[in-house]
């Protein structure tokens, strides 16, 4: 099925994006494309299924999602390093890749969507042992409700920052120390 491929951000996609782009939770909520209700039954499919998700740039297999409102014809997928790999990077001389309008296809497939980790490997040739990525706990100051964490994936551009140090308090981040300016 040819469809119109918008992606953009979401409240769950900013949320999980936030609390890690590690964990299972942010690619339950990102590696999906939401369908109009008759373009699933159109595909044979229900929501849930693994679906194929093509253009001129590359495939993707996504979790397939019923959208909350009508808009036949249109495919959306939040931001993520999964629909990342079927959007164009080249940005024609403005910096930033064309995210919305792109010609695509929808396919029934018996894949399975890919973890992080395998999604790194497959499409971006880079194996990563994410044990050493995950945030280090190096000094607990005061109750076990306190601790410093170095080491962090950045929220904003997903890199791993050497130099930040984060004051956790009750699970909060209470003060940032050594961010580039976006972090501050």
């Amino acid at each position: 099925m040819k469809v119109v491929l918008v992606t953009g951000r979401t409240v769950d996609q900013g949320v999980e994006a936030e609390a890690g782009k590690l964990r299972e939770e942010y690619a339950k909520k990102v590696a999906v494309v939401e369908l109009d209700p008759e373009d699933l039954s159109s595909l044979g499919i229900s929501e849930g299924s693994p679906v194929l998700v093509k253009t001129s740039h590359g495939e993707v297999v996504l979790k397939a999602v019923k959208a909350k409102g009508r808009h036949p014809g249109i495919a959306f997928s939040p931001l993520s390093p999964w629909i990342n790999v079927v959007i164009d990077s080249e940005t024609d001389g403005s910096g930033m890749p064309t995210f919305k309008g792109v010609e695509a296809e929808i396919l029934q497939t018996d894949e399975d969507v890919l973890t992080i980790g395998e999604l790194l490997e497959r499409y971006y040739e880079q194996k990563v042992d994410f044990s050493e990525l995950i945030c280090k706990e190096v000094t607990r100051e005061g109750s076990s409700e306190e601790r410093l964490v170095k080491d962090v994936i950045c929220p904003f551009c997903g890199c791993l920052c050497d130099d930040i140090e984060i004051l956790v308090r009750n699970g909060v981040i209470a003060q940032v120390k050594n961010a580039c300016a976006i972090g501050s």
